[in-house]
């Protein structure tokens, strides 16, 4: 039995004291030290108990407004004395307790996923000073603690205990994310919010459900007319798909669902009256192709939607914006059988709408600013009635340059510089606050003028040039351009072709910025050389008409293209240079350029590639050297000649055969190649029993490039790749003799053993047979049976999908290829029969094939 551990942490903080702490705000919250726990609950469980307090806490703005989930009414509605903790979660279950002077605790936990801007309320307890909540494991929470009026203040201890649930229902979960998220748990009247589901964990269970389903409940402040949604590609895709249904019925358990994204397929069809891909959901499996099929892990599926907050709450319409996630496995809400969960909430969304804030206010630039220079005006008009309205605007690192009263009116706010700012209009009395960027741009300036000058011959460099005389006193020219280019220089000089910019600043303020292409005007000549020739070649430019080449160093040649000229009758290491004129009506009438280029000086040599011969045969070697060359071939021994260019070889074993050669030229190579004395080559004959089951039809095939004789252990003596049983006894098990002849007549004898399985189930099901023709004419498959790997050769070459089906139609291995011959791995799966589909262009064929080891 194992040994319950329980590791209880009491820290006595003495900045705390039962008095007020420094985590009055989200953004000061108390850092909760959370270790790492047991797998699973009955292995441990982790407790940390604090003392704490909320004596003299002010509320979060805007306050928290929280709804009794999908009941009427809101359960948490007004200003509360909050105070803040911060923890990182290291398991899948949180389970808080709260004693002491509060009368009315309040527990509210927060997913964190980008800080106090980005956290909204997963969880939510008043009353009872017990919360449970699920928990992502490596994600940051918050948790605000109060009373349930502002007035309800004291000291309390705070215990967190925190454990692995590890019931296959519990190791059903996901990630949610929102965005943008809510401001302290509340959107506005007519936000719109996009949320994303990434599927984190997914337990089959012992039933082996695949995921079929992610059901939605909306609180009732949600617009659903708004609604769109983005469903992730299947694993299965193409033979299955997801999509958004507002409802459908398992046609299993015969319970409707959704609204909610859901799982159609071609493979599962376990109920009358279905086709695949059909659009009903409730009569497939789900999509088992997704990561681990047996064990628990998470899939590579995220569901998101994009949704608006209605606009209208004038009526008293609900304000709840919560959400409920459910995930549904196929057992449940489709064809699979049985189910492990129900319907569960796995994730919880916790928000409300807010009430509409007035008209927001007008923002106009008076004056707009240089970089340097603050004298920019804002004038901000707005109607807001009595003195609870007021404005703070920050700049652009957050600190208030003006805060004060909103009036109905207008306001002007000057010493402006230019840069981003963000105005916040916030309502104390009804916990709002709302925020509006305000980007106040530079001063334009007139613009300046700036040209290219081009290259036009070796030597020459392109140069950019600007004219300003008439911007101002002080003028700082700026210029950039490709791979990195800058210069503070009025006319710089440029190395590349491309776009460039100018920006001038003028009197401290920078005007716009000038575009300069600088188009390319000289080409780049290439050079491919020989042993005896070179070839020159260059690319042409759009604005080129004609060519003319001068040979500089005396050679003669001639244009073999419009842009490549050849030079041949060169000794190994001789120099060529040229002068190429490009006449055209671009920047240059004409362009001179020079280049050069040198004949190789030792070129390549081929020798003969490795071969293979049987006992006693003979292999034939060569070397393509020049002529007077010396030649010398080791080891001697089996060779014709040692000093021959095309000497026959006669190894007696595997020999490597080395030949150095001295050109004429002065040219010295080392090369070798290889003579195999070969046995039977590796993948033709398995090299492990057989296995079959009596009465199930049983092939074995061998590559069919080769001869063979086939000689049973009872006398039954046959030719061909192929030895078929169509109703196999036990009287066929025991030892065959084959004989193997390879294309290039060598002759093995070898032998192959066919054992009964011990393990057979039985006939291969009715699905199988319909679907695998007996013979199939465009495909070979061997070995089969197979163990570690089987061979598919198809018709021709091209692109080809094979995928393996176990006995129950489902797709365990798929495997896309563009050879005509493929190794299809096999390690991992179970012996057994299994079906082979390959799709090409010309269609889709079949074949059973066997899995034994």
């Amino acid at each position: 039995m194992r040994r319950l551990i329980t590791t209880i942490l009491s820290l006595a903080f003495a900045a705390i004291a039962w008095g007020q702490g420094s985590n009055d705000n989200c953004s000061d919250a108390m850092m909760l030290s959370l270790e790492q726990v047991p797998p699973c609950r009955e292995d441990g469980i982790f407790t940390l108990s604090i003392p704490a307090s909320n004596e003299g806490a002010t509320p979060s703005l805007p306050f928290l407004q929280l709804n009794n989930f999908f009941g009427d009414g809101q359960a948490l509605n007004g200003p509360v004395a909050d105070v803040w903790f911060a923890m990182q979660v290291h398991s899948n279950r949180l389970q808080i307790d709260l004693e002491g002077m509060l009368e009315d605790p309040v527990l509210v936990l927060f997913q964190a996923a980008g800080g106090c801007a980005q956290k909204f309320p997963v969880a939510f307890s008043r009353g009872s000073g017990k919360l449970e909540a699920k928990t992502e494991p490596g994600l940051d929470y918050f948790l605000l603690v109060s009373g349930g009026e502002l007035s309800d203040q004291g000291g309390f201890t705070l215990a967190v205990q925190s454990y692995n649930d590890c019931s296959v229902c519990a190791g059903r979960r996901g990630r949610l994310s929102a965005e943008p998220a809510p401001e302290n748990g509340a959107y506005l009247p007519g936000q719109s919010v996009q949320f994303c589901y990434e599927i984190t964990q997914w337990d089959p269970g012992q039933a082996l459900e695949w995921l079929h389903g992610l059901q939605l409940a909306f609180g009732p402040a949600w617009d659903l007319s708004t609604l769109q949604t983005m469903p992730p590609v299947a694993c299965s895709a193409p033979y299955g798909q997801w999509g958004w249904y507002d409802s459908w019925q398992s046609c299993m358990s015969g319970q409707s669902f959704g609204p909610g994204f859901a799982f159609d397929s071609q493979l599962g069809l376990l109920c009358a009256g279905g086709s695949p891909l059909d659009g009903d959901p409730g009569n497939n499996f789900g999509d088992g192709l997704c990561g681990n099929l047996i064990g628990p892990g998470p899939l590579p599926l995220e569901f998101c939607w994009t949704i608006q907050v209605k606009n209208d709450f004038s009526t008293g319409d609900p304000t709840n914006l919560n959400l409920q996630l459910s995930l549904l496995g196929d057992g449940y809400s489709s064809s699979w059988m049985p189910f492990h969960c129900g319907t569960q909430a796995a994730t919880d969304f916790l928000a409300t709408a807010r009430p509409a804030i007035p008209l927001l206010p007008e923002i106009n630039l008076v004056q707009a600013p240089c970089i340097n220079n603050c004298n920019g005006i804002l004038s901000i008009s707005g109607v807001y009635a009595g003195a609870f309205w007021s404005y703070t605007l920050n700049n652009g690192s957050g600190n208030p340059v003006f805060s004060g009263s909103a009036i109905n009116g207008s306001l002007s706010l000057g010493n402006i510089c230019a840069g981003a700012y963000e105005l916040e209009l916030s309502n104390a009395s009804l916990g709002i606050q709302h925020f509006i960027p305000i980007e106040v741009p530079a001063r334009s300036y007139p613009n300046a003028t700036a040209s290219f000058i081009p290259a036009c011959s070796t030597g020459q460099l392109m140069q950019l040039s600007s004219n300003n005389s008439s911007l101002g006193q002080f003028v700082v020219h700026y210029w950039q351009g490709p791979g990195g280019f800058s210069s503070t220089q009025p006319s710089p000089v440029i190395s590349s072709p491309g776009t460039y910019t100018l920006t001038l600043i003028v009197d401290g303020c920078a005007g716009e910025p000038i575009l300069v292409e600088a188009p390319a005007t000289m080409p780049s000549v290439q050079c491919m050389a020989g042993s005896d020739n070179v070839l020159f070649t260059w690319a042409a430019l759009p604005h080129d008409t004609a060519y003319q080449l001068n040979v500089l160093s005396g050679h003669s040649g001639s244009f073999v293209a419009d842009t490549a000229f050849f030079v041949n009758g060169l000794a190994p290491g001789e120099a060529v240079s040229i002068e190429l004129a490009t006449l055209g009506t671009g920047p240059c009438p004409l362009v001179t350029v020079t280049a050069g280029c040198t004949t190789l000086s030792c070129p390549p040599l081929a020798i003969a590639p490795d071969t293979v011969i049987c006992p006693g045969g003979q292999a034939q070697l060569w070397l393509d050297a020049p002529t007077g060359s010396t030649i010398e071939w080791s080891p001697a021994s089996s060779l014709s000649c040692a000093d021959c260019p095309a000497p026959l070889a006669q190894p007696t074993a595997t020999t490597t055969y080395i030949a150095t050669v001295n050109t004429p030229s002065g040219c010295v190579y080392t090369e070798q190649t290889r003579v195999h004395l070969n046995s039977l080559p590796d993948g033709i004959l398995p090299n492990q029993a057989l296995y079959y089951c009596l009465g199930e039809a049983f092939s074995v095939c061998l590559p069919p490039q080769n001869t063979y004789l086939w000689m049973s252990p009872f006398g039954f003596i046959t030719t061909g790749n192929c030895l078929n049983f169509v109703n196999p006894t036990a009287s066929l098990a025991g030892l065959y003799r084959i004989q193997v002849r390879l294309p290039g007549g060598c002759r093995f004898t070898e032998t192959l053993r066919l054992q009964v399985h011990p393990d057979c189930g039985g006939l291969l099901p009715p699905w199988m047979l319909a679907q695998a023709p007996a013979e199939t004419s465009g495909m070979a498959v061997f070995p089969n049976p197979a163990s570690s790997f089987m061979m598919v050769e198809l018709p021709q070459a091209g692109p080809a999908e094979l995928v393996l089906f176990d006995l129950n139609g489902r797709p365990v291995l798929r495997w896309h290829t563009q050879e005509q011959l493929t190794r299809l791995p096999l390690n991992g799966l179970p012996n057994g029969a299994y079906l082979l589909q390959v799709t090409t262009s010309q269609g889709s064929e079949s074949k059973r094939v066997m899995v034994a080891r």
